[in-house]
């Protein structure tokens, strides 16, 4: 009943979680109440983490391994994810109490309606859920043909000598490459300003993605699909950051959610980052400091701008590999986070609020790396931006605005 409920909105498709509740209510028949509930949760279990792994995008060994960092994240905080843990809580219960409150008549009932009945749920299932979002399960999904803005843009060639450039590579979360192309050039605006065209060429394109935001990092730091997992063995020389600092770079990280989530202050030396700067090391230990985000609570990413400005115009002799992994626009986020630009409740241009708040917030974090990259203080530095993933929506009309396994890249390029 909450998947019917959920399939007005966007719902993973599951027929293997349909098939198995099947099978308890058929084992039902058979065992004693508490062996039922058991079998029921853990069949419960298993449908939500199916679930999980197809609306975000999580392999299966991400998923099981991502259980560890629950404690980091602040689930209350959204009434979307308590409303559906709440709903499934109650279904299971009474799923539950059904079965063993009707066993007897069960166990002399035919089975051949039960069978007829999953099977129509397992077409409708695929009829409403099979989108182009939220179609086949992510684990049955081969990746696309690898491609990365790293490489399609030329920093994976690393110049020497003379031609040395510092280099910021800013990976925005949860930016999707938009269907309509007037949207995309919406929030590409804050790059179409007489300081930018003075000191940048500018350029833009689409890579495939694969995958959640680990999976994003690792295309584009390391090119290839794997995920942080099989970086946390030892050294990785072949990495973008470990061929920058063998080439006389100095090589920088900063994200503003703590280190431990998904094991970056292991795995980000592992690749060649000689410093990383996260929440714990960039919280002022002498006054109050901001926060942003909602499940996904950490510093804001306007503040770390600050932090990350004076440290690129900086005095430096070496050049500068530099990365930033932004947060605020995680899903779920608040939209009262920032200021409105798009008159998003009456838009013309954007059908869906979601996407036109979530629009909002890339466009402060553009403007930002607009000021910086304007600043007359910073040395001819190439900047990329680009997006990990599509953004996680719960609407059809949300995901549907993004191109499938799409994400959008933009690179300034100094003129001088």
């Amino acid at each position: 009943m909450p998947f019917l409920v959920l399939s007005l909105f966007i719902c993973p498709q599951r027929p293997l979680g349909i098939l198995l509740y099947l099978a308890v209510a058929v084992a039902a028949r058979r065992l004693p109440l508490v062996a039922t509930a058991g079998l029921a949760i853990a069949v419960c279990m298993l449908d939500i983490a199916i679930g999980i792994s197809t609306l975000f995008r999580l392999a299966p060994r991400l998923l099981l391994s991502s259980l560890q960092y629950m404690l980091t994240l602040d689930v209350t905080a959204s009434v979307t994810y308590l409303a559906v843990g709440a709903g499934l809580m109650a279904m299971l219960a009474l799923f539950v109490w059904l079965l063993h409150r009707f066993k007897r008549r069960f166990q002399t009932a035919s089975l051949i309606p039960a069978v007829l009945a999953a099977m129509l749920m397992i077409i409708f299932d695929t009829a409403v859920n099979g989108s182009k979002t939220a179609g086949t399960l992510y684990i049955l999904q081969s990746p696309p043909a690898f491609s990365s803005a790293t490489a399609q843009t030329g920093l994976t060639e690393i110049p020497q000598g003379t031609r040395q450039q510092d280099v910021l590579l800013v990976l925005v979360e949860s930016l999707g490459a938009l269907d309509d192309p007037r949207q995309m050039n919406v929030i590409w605006d804050s790059f179409r300003t007489p300081e930018i065209a003075a000191r940048y060429d500018v350029s833009t394109g689409t890579t495939a993605y694969k995958g959640s935001t680990t999976a994003g990092e690792t295309r584009e730091l390391c090119g290839d699909w794997n995920d942080f997992a099989a970086y946390l063995d030892g050294p990785h020389p072949e990495c973008l950051p470990a061929s920058y600092r063998d080439a006389g770079y100095k090589t920088a990280s900063f994200h503003a959610f703590p280190a431990e989530f998904f094991s970056r202050d292991e795995w980000y030396p592992n690749i060649g980052f000689e410093t990383s700067s996260f929440m714990e090391d960039l919280v002022p230990a002498d006054r109050e400091f901001r926060t942003c985000g909602k499940t996904f609570t950490g510093l804001c990413d306007m503040d770390l701008a600050d932090t990350i400005e004076s440290y690129l115009t900086s005095p430096s002799e070496a050049p500068r590999l530099t990365y930033w992994l932004t947060l605020n626009t995680h899903v779920p986020f608040d939209p009262a986070d920032v200021a409105p630009r798009l008159s998003c409740a009456d838009s013309a241009l954007f059908d869906d609020q979601t996407v036109c708040h979530m629009s909002e917030m890339w466009m402060e974090i553009f403007d930002r790396i607009a000021k910086i990259a304007s600043n007359p203080e910073l040395k001819p530095t190439k900047i990329l931006l680009v997006g990990d993933h599509a953004p996680p929506l719960w609407t059809r009309k949300g995901r549907d605005a993004f191109t499938a396994d799409q994400v959008p890249w933009l690179l300034l390029t100094p003129k001088f």
